[in-house]
């Protein structure tokens, strides 16, 4: 195996552009075993990146406060609870 193998990739200019095994320069006595026609790499368009909508902040107003007791319900059941002795 050679320890090194040089691309020119300037022949990537635009998006579907592909470099081929038989584009390879292989050093004398490497024998390639893939097929010629084989893609080693592909250049592809950018993908778009997709726009992040930020959600506006809940007010305290919109808070929903689930199974919290008021101050006079507190009182209430600390009345009613026997003290232990």
């Amino acid at each position: 195996l050679p320890r090194e193998l040089q691309v020119d990739i300037s022949k990537f200019v635009q998006a579907g552009d592909r470099f081929l095994v038989s584009d390879l320069s292989v050093p004398a006595g490497v024998t390639v075993i893939a097929e010629p026609s084989d893609i080693i790499a592909l250049t592809e368009a950018p993908k778009a990146e997709e726009e992040v909508v930020a959600e506006a902040a809940p007010s305290i107003a919109d808070i929903e406060v689930v199974g919290e007791k008021g101050k006079k319900e507190e009182e209430a059941a600390k009345a009613e609870t026997p003290k232990a002795e």
